[in-house]
């Protein structure tokens, strides 16, 4: 199984993602070949989209050298930032986990019509998200169990360090 985490690169590609630039896919070769060459070619993928979507506004902001601490006109284009993350691989089993939307929101629909499964909580009532983090810790690491005899490559989008400790109990 290979894990595939590099905060700074997808940082750097989420903001030419969101500033309209051109982006090139560089992939690191693996020493370890997989005799099953499909497997190989396949991942699972975790994304915490509210996680994403709050850090890239932060990071836009900064990036501009805004006066604010986050720009809410930032958008994510979910669909280019896990072609990106898969790297020509196929998707085997994805999750995107989230907030409520709003009632009339066709994102989480069009989402599942690509077929990833959406899992959204509702917000506490101080507006903060409680489970989406150890959630989606639980399902990647029940996977990754369920699944140790295939070689498939394991991707976690986030924007932050709170999903460190998963990748690495995902690498032993």
């Amino acid at each position: 199984m290979h894990i595939v985490c590099s905060l700074r690169v997808l940082r750097k590609t989420l903001f030419l993602l969101l500033s309209g630039h051109e982006y090139g896919i560089h992939r690191e070769s693996s020493s370890e070949e997989s005799s099953d060459t499909q497997a190989a070619n396949q991942c699972a993928l975790f994304i915490d989209d509210s996680n994403i979507f709050i850090e890239g506004q932060k990071y836009y902001a900064r990036s501009l050298n805004l006066r604010v601490s986050h720009d809410p006109r930032c958008r994510i284009d979910i669909g280019h930032l896990v072609d990106l993350a898969v790297g020509g691989r196929t998707v085997w089993y994805g999750k995107l986990y989230g907030s409520e939307p709003p009632a009339l929101d066709t994102v989480w629909r069009k989402i599942r019509e690509k077929g990833l499964e959406v899992e959204v909580f509702k917000r506490n009532l101080k507006g903060r998200e409680k489970e989406v983090d150890t959630t989606m810790t639980a399902d990647a690491l029940e996977y990754a169990l369920e699944s140790r005899a295939r070689k498939h490559t394991v991707v976690v989008i986030a924007g932050n360090r709170d999903y460190c400790p998963l990748v690495k109990k995902l690498l032993n």
